[in-house]
């Protein structure tokens, strides 16, 4: 486990803001949030593209999702982060493929389907 990661859990988990100074225990600045991302050479849109993305894949409502990341439309969040990883395809893939043992619930078919066609009345 990363140093920050048990140094977060060491703090009180009532506070209103995710990232925190381990120096202050208080909230992170803009500027410590700047350090830190240049640190790992990570670019700050990278952390909205990969919140939007596990979002999505995981179920969230993509209107919701539009709004937080402050869309004007949900077809451009549909466009831009309703890819799906690797690991979500092959995992599909072996699940559906005709030779394989596992079996998809009615539940789970169902569901896909409902997700299938919200999709295709959000695009047109």
């Amino acid at each position: 486990m990363p140093a920050c990661v048990a140094e977060r859990q060491k703090l009180d988990t009532d506070l209103d803001f995710i990232f925190v100074s381990i120096k202050q225990y208080a909230k992170l600045s803009v500027r410590g949030s700047q350090v830190l991302l240049k640190n790992q050479s990570i670019a700050p849109h990278v952390l909205r593209h990969t919140f939007a993305t596990i979002s999505i894949e995981k179920g969230a409502d993509i209107k919701a999702v539009s709004q937080i990341l402050g869309h004007s439309s949900c077809k451009f969040t549909i466009d831009t982060y309703t890819h799906l990883s690797s690991s979500h395809v092959r995992a599909a893939m072996k699940k559906c493929n005709p030779l394989s043992v596992e079996t998809i619930s009615l539940e789970e078919r169902i569901e896909g389907r409902k997700k299938h066609l919200a999709y295709l009345g959000m695009t047109g």
